[in-house]
């Protein structure tokens, strides 16, 4: 048996391998070709068994950091304004302000620790950016992607201020809903997104195979 014989016999192709002519082997490995025939041959390649995860899509990466970006900025611009001139009244039924909230969402568990409050955001987000690549619809995608910025927002006034600075205060007459941010709607944006859109199946958005 010859050499190309036994690489054929082990199925071990070096790639790339050209054989051109009626050349049968490409120096001490190779494999067989027909005369007046010129073939490539290309090795697959090794993964060892591990797959790269995929990359976060476009829209909600947008939709990440645009939710992120507003919420920061309008934060920002609503502190700076309300402590020069005071709140500003929107209309009968919308003020906006500046607080500091240490609790989470609507001023809920004030008397938690900060830090416990940030690690447990932070769990919750990775498992949000996991859920997102996973997700067969985009505007799943998208609706996750906006809890996930609205939490991140979060986070960042958390670790920075010991506190999340809140500036929609929503009222009727003498009654006020809990003092929130731009962040908790979108989060709550998001939820409502997810929960109104059905999940598509990812075998619909799969071309059919042919039979």
């Amino acid at each position: 048996m010859g050499i190309c014989d036994e690489v054929e016999a082990a199925g071990d192709i070096p790639a790339p391998i050209f054989v051109r002519g009626d050349r049968a082997c490409d120096g001490a490995r190779g494999v067989r070709g027909r005369p007046g025939h010129n073939l490539l041959l290309k090795r697959q390649p090794e993964t060892g068994g591990l797959r790269k995860p995929p990359a976060l899509p476009v829209a909600p990466l947008l939709t990440l950091v645009a939710v992120l970006t507003g919420d920061q900025l309008a934060k920002v611009a609503a502190f700076a304004y309300v402590a020069s001139e005071g709140p500003v009244s929107v209309g009968p039924w919308l003020t906006i302000t500046a607080g500091m909230n240490r609790g989470v969402a609507f001023g809920l568990a004030t008397s938690t620790h900060p830090l416990l409050l940030v690690a447990i955001a932070a769990a919750i987000s990775t498992a949000l950016a996991i859920i997102i690549r996973r997700a067969a619809s985009r505007l799943r995608q998208v609706g996750l992607a906006a809890i996930l910025g609205g939490a991140v927002g979060n986070i960042a006034d958390r670790v920075r201020f010991g506190a999340v600075r809140d500036l929609i205060d929503f009222h009727w007459g003498s009654w006020h809903w809990p003092t929130f941010n731009l962040a908790d709607s979108f989060i709550f944006a998001g939820l409502v997104l997810i929960l109104v859109l059905p999940e598509q199946s990812r075998l619909a958005r799969t071309p059919d195979a042919p039979t």
